[in-house]
């Protein structure tokens, strides 16, 4: 008898040891999808009018909880040297250490820390790291779904991103980038991403 005490009180507290050890169940991710989504940027720069590519390497990773915010969560990263327009010699610019450094920092990357839902919709706050430096980001998007198709669940999410480009060191030149008179000193990017469950 004395035995079987000891055996029943071992076997509830193994079972105990592994209840408060397993972790709770994490939200499924999303994974981003770059042959079905696009980053997409437009800076003025006087000798062309308007320079709008895109970058075509990038990935990423989407939790999304409409239950509960605070399990939500993003991280996208961009390849710099993945920047594609009609204009190749200034995409070889871009990449230059004239500009982003695509060698020195080959990757763009938000992470985010917290999403919260406002009387207009959604916003996302996290650090964007750009040329080195990393700042505190905050941007509205809309976003669609879960959406059920077959087998298959996913989320389209899209927005704009501002960037005042000399705030992550982005110089063009130290004399002619003083008012932003060659190129603008704003970058629009303008995202539209697909993840799959």
């Amino acid at each position: 008898m004395k035995n079987l005490k000891i055996i029943f009180a071992a076997s509830i507290f193994l079972i105990f040891t592994l209840l408060v050890s397993v972790p709770a169940k994490a939200e499924d991710g999303y994974v981003i999808t770059y042959d079905e989504s696009s980053i997409a940027c437009l800076v003025k720069y006087s000798l062309v009018g308007k320079y709008t590519p895109e970058f075509k390497n990038f990935n990423g990773l989407i939790y999304f909880n409409p239950k509960d915010l605070s399990k939500s969560s993003v991280l996208i990263k961009i390849k710099v040297d993945s920047i594609k327009s009609k204009y190749p010699t200034l995409d070889r610019l871009a990449r230059s250490k004239r500009l982003l450094d695509a060698k020195s920092f080959p990757d763009v990357i938000f992470q985010s820390k917290k999403i919260e839902k406002r009387t207009d919709g959604y916003y996302v706050t996290g650090e964007l790291s750009l040329h080195g430096v990393t700042r505190n980001f905050t941007f509205p998007f809309k976003l669609e779904g879960p959406i059920k198709e077959g087998n298959k669940s996913y989320i389209v999410a899209h927005g704009k991103w501002q960037i005042e480009r000399k705030k992550f060191n982005v110089i063009w030149d130290k004399h002619l980038d003083q008012g932003g008179i060659v190129v603008g000193d704003q970058i629009t990017v303008d995202w539209k991403v697909r993840a799959y469950k």
